[in-house]
């Protein structure tokens, strides 16, 4: 940021995307590529943590009077769809979410810090079934999305809850990995607290901070959807029927221009909505709520269209389709479903109570 001292940068870096951090919104498509390739160089190298908050990524989302970079909605978008084409393990971007909100309260903005500098791993998470009594809160989550045991979590719970903070280095929290989950590119872990100590965030941008959420896991996924795209049209330009390439049967070619369109229509909604949330501009809900109706309808359906493209091949685990399959569906199961998005949606529009 201007007037501030560069942040070090990994050995592994070729470029310094210290250029980007200026504005919340990048609108040069070309800045757009530069940005992906970078992030596609980080996340091919298995970046720790420690890796990502030696780039600032960590703190785009919170602002510099707590340590972070600022409000940079839509480079983190950009950073989150590159992250899911290239199926990192990585899921900086829920220690960056939980970053700004513990910022916003006095109680548990010292943790803003550890959090920002990779030294403690947070994440956040849908809790309606979270109850509280006397400052503490008990209740389970059965996928928690993080790299490794999470110290912080944020948890959405009930309206007469709201977000609340809890560190899980306390008795009553139990974090254990989920050994039988769906996902087989990213780490689950699931929540016990008992009475545990837990800190309410009551702040004006918990709304914004929810919705982006829901932009950057939708972002994740259409960099899932991209990469089984790319992944189903190479083999088939490839592979031969008749002595010509399958890909070049007009049934073929229609399909997989139906699921380039999806995959287009999504990145060009994500972007959209985070842009609108980066601007704090009064449709930023309901692009958030439609990118993520649209795209969680779409996106699963797209990659098991891919799988049958590949034919017999598709349904291997040798064939690399599944775990784009299995991220996007896990996506799809942790900040509710495209149904309550739209009926969110319709809310927002007054079409509906």
């Amino acid at each position: 940021m201007t007037g501030r001292t560069p942040k070090p940068r990994p050995r592994h870096l070729a470029h310094d995307t210290s250029s980007f951090i200026r504005t919340g919104n990048v609108t040069d498509a070309d800045e757009h590529l530069l940005l992906r390739s970078t992030a596609g160089e980080v996340f091919a190298s298995n970046p720790s943590p420690g890796d990502i908050a030696s780039l600032g990524w960590l703190g785009l989302l919170t602002s510099e009077d707590f340590g972070g970079e600022g409000w940079f909605p839509v480079e983190a978008t950009l950073i989150a769809m590159q992250g899911g084409q290239l199926g990192t393990s990585s899921t900086w971007f829920m220690s960056a979410l939980a970053a700004a909100w513990v910022s916003q309260a006095p109680e548990t903005s010292a943790w803003t810090s550890p959090l920002l500098s990779g030294e403690l791993v947070g994440s956040y998470a849908s809790a309606p079934e979270l109850t509280a009594a006397a400052g503490s809160v008990s209740g389970t989550v059965d996928r928690l999305l993080s790299q490794t045991p999470p110290g912080i979590v944020v948890l959405d719970g009930p309206e007469a809850i709201g977000c609340v903070a809890v560190f899980l280095g306390q008795n009553g929290a139990r974090v254990d990995p989920v050994e039988t989950a769906l996902e087989t590119e990213r780490q689950l872990f699931s929540l016990a607290l008992n009475g545990v100590q837990s800190h309410r965030i009551q702040g004006g941008s918990q709304p914004t901070l929810a919705l982006l959420a829901m932009v950057l896991l939708c972002a994740d996924t259409v960099g899932a959807v991209g990469r089984a795209v790319q992944i189903v049209t190479e083999y088939l330009a490839e592979r031969e029927a008749f002595d010509v390439p399958i890909a070049s049967f007009q049934v073929v070619q229609h399909r997989l221009v139906n699921l380039a369109t999806i995959q287009s229509a999504s990145e060009a909604l994500v972007l959209r909505a985070a842009a609108s949330l980066a601007e704090g501009e009064h449709k930023a809900e309901r692009l958030a709520l439609a990118a993520h109706a649209f795209i969680e309808g779409r996106a699963v359906q797209a990659i098991d269209d891919c799988i049958q493209l590949a034919g017999g091949i598709g349904f291997t685990w040798e064939f690399p389709l599944h775990h784009a399959l299995r991220r996007a569906s896990t996506n799809a199961s942790l900040l509710g479903s495209g149904r309550s998005s739209r009926r969110r949606l319709a809310v927002a529009e007054g079409r509906s109570r």
